[in-house]
């Protein structure tokens, strides 16, 4: 029996493991596809996908995890959990484990892909093109994206000034958004749609037919205080259905760009989802477990970039140690409280999915 815990793994290569061993054990249906890219070791990376549940379910509950690779350990942690001790009462739903979107950005201890790209602000609806950056990015640019290896050079005190000047706010926005002209840059949307959401689409028509309602938890880390967790709709809801997913969440959602810590996102992977299941009713979430403050996120990012393109990039750099840990703390309480939140949350969407909103 694995404590909480255990379900954590330090890298790209102990978590597949981890993952479709314990979905062999469950018997569960594990479908998957390889990406072109390889490890650190030359080992090969792939997204596995666990569907847990009746094959012909009406709805659907699908969690994914790594859109964000360096971010998949608490995601991968939730769904091996979620293998082990499978939820009850899925005789007429569907649970699907999408186990690592982003096994590069894993692997390599990246938030991006092998590209530089950001998958959550790639997927862009069909009238959006792949330019532009928002107002006030090129001012930050060389402040957050400097073209040099990492090191001190007073990056606090100089962030510090700007947000006096401009407002944490604004800064959040320009920066996080999404841009599509600095290539080399953070948070950078690609200029074209990226393999990854192109193959996880490609499973997703071929294989989630016929159903009639689905429900996606996006798992990330990083916004919100440490040990807590947010819980973000993509689209807006119906004010009933807001209250009761609220009730059972025990969250209250807001749009993200309705959120004083939050922000607006473009090429947000909800988009893919948009685009591909827009006849049917499609709920999506994006769940935040809270690590660092934002500013020391943006430190640890930005450290990390200028490894990658400044210097060698290998993975034994400090820089990537501090960003893997700024993503997932190597803290006890910390670990179980996403276990223990991660798996209350997919029971409640459960709940949720199984019922009629409109009877409730």
């Amino acid at each position: 029996m694995l404590s909480n815990e255990d379900y954590f793994s330090e890298d790209y290569v102990q978590a597949r493991a981890l993952f479709s061993r314990l979905a062999k054990m469950a018997d569960v249906r594990l479908h998957g596809y390889e990406i072109p890219e390889k490890g650190p070791d030359e080992e090969s990376l792939t997204t596995d996908i666990a569907w847990v549940g009746s094959p012909a379910a009406k709805k659907l509950l699908l969690v994914q995890s790594g859109v964000h690779g360096v971010e998949a350990f608490a995601g991968s942690a939730i769904q091996c959990n979620l293998l082990d001790y499978l939820p009850p009462n899925l005789d007429k739903l569907a649970l699907v484990l999408v186990h690592v979107v982003n096994p590069w950005g894993m692997a390599w201890l990246r938030r991006v892909n092998s590209s530089n790209v950001d998958l959550n602000r790639n997927c862009l609806y069909p009238w959006e093109e792949y330019s532009g950056a928002p107002a006030g990015y090129a001012m930050l640019d060389s402040l957050i994206n400097p073209a040099s290896p990492p090191r001190k050079d007073l990056f606090a005190l100089k962030t510090a000034y700007r947000v006096v000047r401009q407002g944490g706010a604004a800064i959040r926005r320009a920066a996080a958004q999404g841009q599509y002209e600095y290539p080399a840059g953070l948070f950078y949307g690609g200029s074209r749609l990226q393999r990854e959401p192109a193959m996880l689409r490609q499973w997703l028509k071929a294989h989630v037919t016929g159903i009639d309602r689905l429900m996606v938890l996006d798992l990330h880390t990083g916004l919100g205080r440490f040990g807590e967790h947010l819980v973000i709709p993509a689209f807006a809801m119906d004010e009933k259905v807001r209250l009761i997913t609220e009730m059972r969440f025990g969250r209250s959602l807001e749009l993200g760009d309705s959120r004083g810590d939050g922000y607006p996102v473009t090429g947000s992977m909800s988009a893919l989802y948009k685009n591909l299941f827009e006849d049917i009713d499609l709920q999506y979430f994006t769940v935040e477990f809270g690590t660092l403050p934002p500013l020391k996120i943006l430190r640890a990012l930005r450290d990390e970039n200028r490894h990658h393109f400044y210097s060698d990039g290998h993975l034994d750099h400090w820089s990537k140690e501090a960003l893997k840990r700024a993503l997932y703390p190597a803290s006890s309480v910390w670990k179980e409280r996403v276990i223990e939140n991660g798996r209350n949350l997919v029971e409640n969407a459960l709940w949720c999915l199984g019922r009629a909103f409109g009877n409730a």
